[in-house]
């Protein structure tokens, strides 16, 4: 790609401003998304398991907790695209250092005590938690992106 063609694409990508009023309205629609795919996983998994998987029904109910996390990826997916098309690596940096962190604590500390319940609730967790941790982030960026 040459160097004019690159400086139009970078000229298409959103500005700050211009995500700042969609924000919020794009993680719900993920979360919405993430939903409807756990909750199409839900239903879908009994099904699935007896016809493919027999030997692992009893695991059925495991994957069904831990599709959940469908909910919070979705909407973590969005926060990352912005948070990179806004070159915002400090910000990326503590998401990655912070989530990873987190999981570390989250599934030592479940996992010991409730076995595998206690790695699917820490990770369900970590990804509850990162969702609010990234907030944390975007409002900090905002603060920083209006004093600026």
């Amino acid at each position: 790609m040459t160097q004019k063609n690159w400086s139009i694409m970078e000229n298409i990508l959103a500005s700050i401003d211009d995500i700042r009023p969609v924000f919020y309205k794009r993680v719900l629609q993920g979360i919405a998304a993430g939903t409807f795919v756990s909750a199409g996983y839900i239903i879908a998994a009994p099904i699935v398991f007896k016809l493919f998987l027999p030997k692992y029904l009893d695991s059925i109910r495991y994957s069904q907790v831990i599709s959940l996390e469908f909910i919070f990826t979705t909407a973590a997916s969005y926060v990352g695209s912005v948070f990179r098309s806004q070159k915002m690596i400090r910000t990326i940096y503590l998401s990655s250092v912070g989530a990873n962190v987190i999981r570390i604590g989250f599934i030592v500390g479940l996992g010991a005590w409730l076995g595998i319940w206690g790695v699917i609730i820490a990770t369900l967790g970590v990804h509850a938690v990162g969702t609010l941790f990234n907030f944390f982030l975007w409002h900090h960026e905002l603060q920083h992106y209006q004093l600026g």
